[in-house]
């Protein structure tokens, strides 16, 4: 009985821990895309805590433990997650056959700078 009372403590333990999970968004997506033109692909982070500073440019989300106790969830990669998604993006596209090529965006430009297709000095 101590044993299994023993198994069962360490279980609870070992699987409502949260701290340090990361997601790793890095690979091919399943989605068809054709054209015989090169492509950009530019994804703008604009998570309003992201643009605020609160969180970093890499916050994935929030994984709750089995107690309910919040921890933030970060990139794999540990770039920014909107560097991540682009990255995939542009991979699949290459992998599908249309030639595409990943522009980074800061998460610290305004919507009309990047639609310009300046960065600000």
């Amino acid at each position: 009985m101590k044993r299994l009372l023993l198994f069962v403590i360490v279980l609870t333990v070992v699987s409502g821990c949260a701290v340090g999970h990361r997601l790793n968004y890095e690979g091919r997506s399943n989605f068809k895309f054709k054209s015989d033109d090169a492509v950009v692909v530019a994804v703008h982070d604009m998570r309003p805590y992201v643009q605020s500073g609160n969180k970093k440019p890499n916050f994935a989300g929030i994984l709750k433990s089995i107690y309910g106790i919040p921890y933030s969830v970060t990139t794999t990669s540990g770039n920014p997650l909107s560097d991540d998604f682009g990255g995939m993006i542009a991979e699949t596209m290459d992998y599908r056959g249309v030639s595409a090529l990943q522009e980074k965006v800061s998460h610290l430009l305004s919507p009309d700078t990047i639609k310009e297709g300046s960065s600000p000095d």
